[in-house]
C-alpha cells in the first residue's frame, strides 16, 4: 500500500513538471500560453520554481524579448528587481528590433520600487525614442502623478513632524492643503478648524486655506458647514466679501 502511495505522488509530480520541459522541448512554442500557465499553476510552491521552469524556454519564444519580459516579471514578482532589471537592460541592450515594450517593463520595475526618480527619467527617453508611442506617453504621465503624490506624502508627513514639536498654524495650512490635493476632506475641515482656534488672526489672512476648507465641505455635501466656514472667515476679515473666488463659492453655499 505505501509502495502504491509513493508511485502515484510521484506520477503527480511529473505530471506537474514535465508539460513545461516538453513544451520547452517543442521547435514551435507559444510563449504567451506558456506563461499564462505558468503563472496560474498553484501546484509549484515557489517562484524561484517558476523562474527555474521559465528558464528551460530561452531562445523558444517566437517573439523577440518577449521571453526576457516572462522572465523579468518573474523575479520582480519575487522581489528580486536587480535581477529583473539586468534581464532587462541586457536584452534592450542587444537588441536589434523595437524593444519599447521592454523599456516599458524596466520603467514598471523603477515605480513598482518607489524610484520615481529614475522612473522618470527612463520615462523621458522613451518617450523621446518613440515621440508616438501612446502607452510611452501615458507611462510618463502616471510617473509625473505618483512622484507628485510621493512628494504630497512626504510634505504631509513633514507638516506632522513640525506639529509634534509645537502645533503651529503654518504646519495646520500645509495640512489643508495637502490633504486637499489627496481628496482627505474631512481631514481638510478638521485641520481648519484646529488652525482658527489655535490662531485667528493669522487665519484671518489665510483666505486661501478657507477657500479649500469650503470646497472640501461641499464635496462632502455638506452646504450648512461650507456656509459656516465662509461666515467665521468673513468675520475675521471682512474685506473677503470683495474677493472673487468668495463671490463665487458663496453663490455655490446658498444654491
Amino acid at each position: 500500500m505505501l509502495i502504491k502511495i509513493i508511485i502515484i505522488s510521484l506520477s503527480f509530480c511529473l505530471s506537474v513538471v514535465v508539460p513545461f520541459q516538453t513544451k520547452a522541448a517543442n521547435s514551435v512554442f507559444d510563449c504567451d500560453a506558456f506563461a499564462a500557465e505558468l503563472n496560474a499553476d498553484v501546484s509549484l510552491a515557489s517562484l524561484e520554481q517558476k523562474i527555474n521552469i521559465c528558464k528551460t524556454v530561452q531562445g523558444k519564444c517566437s517573439r523577440p524579448g518577449q521571453y526576457e519580459e516572462i522572465l523579468a516579471e518573474l523575479y520582480a514578482k519575487n522581489q528580486q528587481y536587480d535581477k529583473a532589471q539586468d534581464v532587462l537592460v541586457q536584452a534592450i541592450k542587444h537588441a536589434d528590433y523595437n524593444s519599447s515594450d521592454l523599456e516599458y517593463k524596466l520603467v514598471m520595475l523603477a515605480i513598482k520600487q518607489n524610484n520615481y526618480v529614475v522612473a522618470k527619467v527612463r520615462a523621458d527617453k522613451l518617450v523621446k525614442k518613440y515621440p508616438k508611442w501612446q502607452a510611452g506617453l501615458y507611462l510618463l504621465g502616471m510617473v509625473e502623478v505618483n512622484e507628485s503624490l510621493q512628494k504630497l506624502q512626504t510634505a504631509k508627513a513633514l507638516f506632522h513632524q513640525a506639529n509634534k514639536i509645537k502645533i503651529n498654524v503654518n504646519a495646520l495650512v500645509g495640512l489643508i492643503s495637502v490633504c486637499h490635493f489627496t481628496g482627505e476632506h474631512k481631514l481638510v475641515v478638521n485641520y481648519y478648524r484646529q488652525a482658527l482656534e489655535l490662531d485667528p488672526g493669522a487665519m484671518s489672512r489665510k483666505h486661501k486655506s478657507a477657500f479649500l476648507a469650503v470646497k472640501s465641505a461641499l464635496f462632502l455635501q455638506d452646504k450648512t458647514l461650507a456656509k459656516h466656514i465662509l461666515t467665521a472667515q468673513r468675520k475675521l476679515d471682512p474685506q473677503i466679501t470683495q474677493n472673487y473666488l468668495y463671490k463665487k463659492l458663496a453663490v455655490y453655499v446658498k444654491n
